[in-house]
């Protein structure tokens, strides 16, 4: 009997891949491969598409569905490579398009190398992840981004690594990843910790507050960084590049200002590292719009 897991992406915006890896225990190290490996990203999702995941014993894949049955559509990967969903229309008596992958140069495969991310609002477009340095400072102020990044501070599984948190991301590539439909986000620390050849880990599923486990056991390559948005990504580090439970990183500090008008005012700066967005932005807006205090 095949039990298969449905699972609906609460957000059209987020990334839907197929994973070319199974699980089928609670080690991620006893699952074997899948034969087929099948990959499709769309950043921007358009809302008259419903994508679905599912998710069994053997498989993890993508699937859609149109939400206006009576549209004539049809999906084709030309021979570059590019994605394409063409739409008919009764009125010209031909195809439209209407969406395309790669959307931008951040849907290139592996544009930034390993351990680093693409966002598209930022030029350069590629930079290396927080306590990532490029491995060739060289090459990297030229764009060519091919050799990827390296740890400030190399791993040390046997005394002990953690894993740092990264915000507002597609996950990287699957091909040397394994998933457990089971676990909470808890779980999946303690197992790849027991493991050093576990580079990361996330939640297999954001919705309904996340559940089940995806481990990556190499380089991590085809991050992209969005503002507001993605999926939370738990990185190998050294356990000296990771603050102790019950701290917080310093990412933002708040100043004194006065407006022209003599208006006392307090300043929110955040940290270069912050990758805080608008979303978390206005949500602190609403939180402070909600108190009453003399000071405010």
């Amino acid at each position: 009997m095949d039990r298969s897991i449905k699972r609906r992406r609460k957000s059209m915006g987020e990334i839907l891949k197929s994973h070319p890896s199974t699980c089928n225990s609670s080690d991620p190290q006893k699952s074997e491969p899948s034969k087929h490996r099948g990959e499709y990203s769309i950043t921007r999702m358009k809302p008259a598409i419903l994508p679905w995941l599912f998710v069994n014993a053997k498989e993890v894949y993508y699937t859609f569905e149109l939400r206006n049955s009576s549209v004539v559509s049809r999906f084709a990967l030309n021979q570059s490579g590019v994605a394409q969903r063409w739409t008919w229309v009764d009125k010209t008596h031909g195809w439209s398009l209407y969406l395309t992958a790669p959307t931008d140069n951040c849907d290139t495969y592996k544009l930034c190398g390993a351990y680093g991310s693409c966002n598209i609002g930022n030029s350069p477009q590629c930079e290396c992840l927080d306590k990532f340095v490029p491995i060739s400072s060289d090459d990297w102020p030229r764009t060519d981004w091919s050799k990827g990044c390296g740890r400030k501070v190399p791993l040390n599984c046997r005394n002990g690594d953690r894993f740092l948190k990264y915000s507002h991301l597609k996950l990287p590539d699957t091909r040397h990843s394994r998933f457990n439909v089971g676990m909470k986000l808890k779980e999946c620390e303690t197992l790849c910790s027991k493991n050093c050849s576990c580079m990361a880990y996330a939640n297999l599923d954001i919705a309904e507050g996340g559940s089940g486990c995806l481990f990556w056991f190499d380089d991590l390559i085809d991050i992209r960084e969005f503002s507001e948005g993605g999926q939370d990504l738990y990185v190998r580090m050294a356990s000296s590049e990771v603050p102790p439970s019950g701290t917080n990183r310093k990412r933002e500090e708040i100043i004194k200002g006065i407006l022209e008008q003599g208006q006392e005012i307090a300043v929110k700066r955040l940290s270069k590292t912050s990758r805080q967005g608008l979303h978390e932005f206005m949500t602190e807006v609403v939180c402070i719009a909600k108190l009453q205090h003399r000071n405010l």
